[in-house]
């Protein structure tokens, strides 16, 4: 039985990214416990200090990322 609405889900290929001739990214992490950082805290060009700078690749696991942030907040 198909749902109204359902589309199909078209799969790309991804290519693997050469990490020796790709430039990482910058992907900024803002870790906080117990609450959120409100809107208020990234007002007039302004971030929370709780920010981590973690360069990465865009073929870059969720298993990869955790294992970073992991390292540098422990």
């Amino acid at each position: 039985m198909q749902m109204a609405g359902l589309e199909s889900m078209v799969v790309e290929e991804v290519k693997p990214v050469d990490r020796e001739k790709t430039c990482p990214l910058l992907l900024r992490v803002f870790c906080s416990t117990g609450r959120h950082n409100t809107p208020g805290d990234y007002a007039r060009g302004n971030v929370p200090q709780n920010e981590l700078q973690i360069y990465t690749w865009m073929d870059a696991t969720l298993r990869e990322l955790t294992g970073m942030l992991m390292r540098n907040i422990a």
